[in-house]
């Protein structure tokens, strides 16, 4: 199985972590993946790998 099949299973999130750690700890800041769900796309921000400046968050108050 391709990493994207095995990180997109609805079966077993291990694979889909595993890589996130990977990608933490490579320094990405963050990633565009397809919904496993549904249409549409997700968007992981690594908070650690980003400066105070470099992230702007629109409507956060809507996130609540």
């Amino acid at each position: 199985m391709k990493v994207r099949e095995s990180c997109l299973s609805l079966d077993d999130l291990a694979r889909s972590q595993e890589l996130g750690q990977l990608l933490l700890a490579a320094g990405v800041q963050g990633l565009l993946f397809p919904s496993v769900v549904g249409a549409g796309r997700n968007l992981i921000v690594y908070l650690e790998n980003c400066k105070p400046s470099s992230l702007a968050l629109q409507n956060a108050d809507l996130m609540q």
